[in-house]
């Protein structure tokens, strides 16, 4: 008999910052409650993108410093939404090999 269990699928991975160091990093898969407010959010774009950074940033797992300095790094040297897009592209290979 097959077993299931609530477990949400991710992976770690280094992140360079532009300062040379480097931190590893976990990134995890949105939970149906994250989900589920971005999809109740209204046409509102300003909205829609606040709350996109908002979920990134509580889906990566490192010390609370690390990831104020990842997402502050992508936010102002970087863009921020191709950052996402990046590791759900990864995410969605892991799911596809599991």
């Amino acid at each position: 008999m097959k077993k299931f269990k609530a477990s949400r699928k991710g992976f770690k991975f280094e992140y360079e910052f532009a300062d040379g160091s480097v931190e590893t990093v976990e990134y995890l898969e949105p939970t149906t409650v994250q989900i589920d407010k971005g999809v109740a959010l209204d046409d509102d774009v300003a909205e829609r993108l606040t709350f996109t950074k908002k979920v990134l940033k509580e889906c990566l797992k490192a010390d609370d410093s690390v990831v104020t300095k990842i997402i502050d790094e992508q936010v102002n040297d970087a863009n921020i939404y191709e950052f996402k897009a990046q590791l759900d592209e990864e995410l969605g290979k892991l799911k596809k090999s599991a």
